[in-house]
């Protein structure tokens, strides 16, 4: 019996100094876009008092070569409300997102010049 006890006691001492290891997974696309869409739901939230929970996502667009995605969320009353958020899911302001749109428009119509230019020479 007494051995049976001393061998219960080792392992005892062995299993409670096992150390752990906590680690994270990267986020896929989907992922990242549903937190965006719960954290698009809160900020729409805080400036319209409507809970979160009674706010749908009705489309969502991400602007090309920015971090920038748009959300279009929408109430039980069939109210509209647009929101744009950063990977990070900070609020961007109408002013920033004006400036995201114009230089992807400023950089299309350069990169257009440029090939009429090109074809021209």
């Amino acid at each position: 019996m007494q051995k049976f006890l001393g061998l219960t006691v080792c392992l005892s001492a062995v299993i409670s100094f096992v150390p752990t290891v906590a680690f994270s997974l990267p986020l896929s696309g989907n992922q990242t876009l549903n937190n965006l869409a719960e954290k698009a739901k809160l900020e729409v939230s805080k400036t319209t008092g409507i809970s979160a929970d009674h706010l749908s996502v009705a489309n969502k667009a991400t602007l090309a070569d920015t971090e920038i995605t748009q959300f279009k969320l929408i109430d039980p009353q069939g109210n509209i409300y647009g929101v744009s958020l950063d990977a990070a899911g900070n609020q961007i302001s109408q002013e920033v997102l004006e400036q995201a749109i114009q230089a992807i428009n400023n950089k299309g119509f350069v990169g257009i010049i440029g090939s009429r230019i090109s074809e021209s020479h």
